[in-house]
Formats: structure tokens, C-alpha cells, sequence
């Protein structure tokens, strides 16, 4: 934060330490209330995303998405932009080195946050990596 300030810019933060949607819009909605400038968002999951993007615009707040990415939002003009990596393509060295080391037996897979896209895609790439089948 304090690289924030040197720059000019006071931060906000709004948390929602239980990924709930319903905390997640209001957040967005304290934000547009306090006349923030811009918010970067972490949603909840993409159905929650929608909500929260058109408060963001309806308060004429540009909105920055991190792991949220939707090809939906392409044309929407108030969303800044988003941060988002190929998951699939991240997780699938983890799942070969353990196919590698550890070849047989059983394997815990423990997610986050279903819903969002970024926990099934670190998933689907692990597995892959460990070569399973019809995943």
C-alpha cells in the first residue's frame, strides 16, 4: 500500500474472507458509494461477476477483474480489462512430476473455490499431467 500512496492513490480494500456473492455486490456497491475511481475485483465466481460489473457500471466505476475472465465481457466497454493465465496449462507440470515420483497410488485433489473456473482449470491440468483419462 505504501507504493500506492507514494503514487497519489489511497486504497480501499473491501474483503470477503467467506467468497460470498451477496458480499462480494456489496462491496462493489461501498465502493461506488465512497466514489472510488476504479476497482479491481476478485469475483466470487462468474455468475457473481455479472452482478457486480453492472454496479460497477451503473456507477460509472471502471472495473478491473483478476481471474474472472469471461470471452462474454469482450465488448464491454466500462470492464478495463482482465488478468488471466491458462490454468490448465499451469497446473499440468505439477500433476507430470508426481506421475513421475510417485507413479502409483492415490492422489487428494483439494480444491477452491468451484465456480470461478481457475479451481477446475488447476485441476483438469493436474490431472492431465498425471495422464488420466476423461478428465
Amino acid at each position: 500500500m505504501a507504493g500506492a500512496k507514494a503514487l497519489g492513490y489511497n486504497v480501499k480494500v473491501f474483503t470477503n474472507p467467506t467468497y460470498d456473492p451477496s458480499k462480494e455486490l456489496s462491496n462493489v456497491e461501498a465502493a461506488v458509494q465512497q466514489k472510488v475511481t476504479a476497482i479491481v475485483m476478485f469475483a466470487v465466481s462468474l455468475s457473481s461477476e455479472g452482478a457486480s460489473l453492472d454496479k460497477a457500471k451503473a456507477g460509472k466505476v471502471p472495473i478491473f477483474v483478476l481471474y474472472g475472465y469471461a470471452h462474454k465481457y469482450l465488448s464491454n466497454k466500462d470492464l478495463i480489462g482482465f488478468e488471466q493465465v491458462n490454468l490448465q496449462k499451469y497446473s499440468h507440470p505439477d500433476g507430470a512430476y508426481v506421475l513421475k515420483h510417485a507413479p502409483k497410488g492415490q492422489v487428494a485433489v483439494i480444491t477452491g473455490q468451484l465456480g470461478r473456473g481457475d479451481a477446475e482449470g488447476y485441476q483438469q491440468g493436474f490431472l492431465e499431467g498425471l495422464k488420466c483419462k476423461n478428465v
